[in-house]
């Protein structure tokens, strides 16, 4: 249930030796049929549920047979089409478990801003004061940058996750230091996410 809680991840990640790089988390540890029995048995009781696609209808499994198919969906076409996530009783029981601290989260995502032609690093968390100190720390070349290149402003409310809404939060972009400018390229993404706070009782 864990590495479902940021984001519906693809089924066939499960069953990819490389799925520590993938999601940054541990490996489950579970044989391919301990892994079947243990997403039928979720999907049963109601925590984790599958969609497509073309279809964002939540849909429980039926059979392992069903679950060992949707696994191998990256192996047969190169990109598979299901992705897990968790139901909303799912998310409520992930979280009496993990207690999460909300405030420590930090939400990192990068890509490709149409409107300002360039690679884009985004950061949000409620807790602007965190944010600056993971920046300082995660970002080493930021401070190299052009201020008229970062900007910040408030998300109210903030959709936080798939499943999960918080009121408010403090947001930062700004230009990717390795695209095109005469910087020490950012520590690669693994490295940040060690240096990422600690947010719930796993992490």
């Amino acid at each position: 249930m864990e590495i479902m809680v940021e984001g519906a991840i693809p089924a066939g990640w499960l069953g990819r030796d490389d799925l520590v790089m993938l999601v940054n988390k541990p490996l489950h540890g579970l044989s391919l049929d301990e892994l079947l029995a243990t997403i039928l048995e979720l999907s049963r009781q109601g925590l984790v549920r599958f969609t497509t696609k073309h279809d964002r209808t939540e849909c429980e499994f039926s059979s392992t047979d069903q679950i060992r198919n949707v696994l191998a969906e990256e192996s047969r076409r190169g990109q598979g089409k299901t992705y897990l996530r968790l139901t909303s009783e799912g998310a409520r029981v992930w979280e009496a478990f993990a207690a999460p601290r909300w405030d420590d989260f930090i939400s990192e995502l990068e890509g490709f801003d149409e409107s300002l032609g360039q690679n884009v690093t985004e950061l949000i968390c409620t807790n602007r004061g965190r944010l600056e100190r993971y920046l300082k720390s995660g970002y080493l070349s930021l401070s190299q940058i052009d201020p008229s290149q970062v900007w910040w402003d408030i998300l109210e409310p903030w959709e936080v996750t798939y499943w999960k809404s918080l009121p408010k939060a403090h947001r930062v972009r700004f230009v990717d230091p390795d695209d095109g400018m005469e910087v020490p390229p950012p520590p690669p993404r693994y490295m940040r996410y060690i240096l990422r706070p600690r947010w719930y009782r796993w992490d």
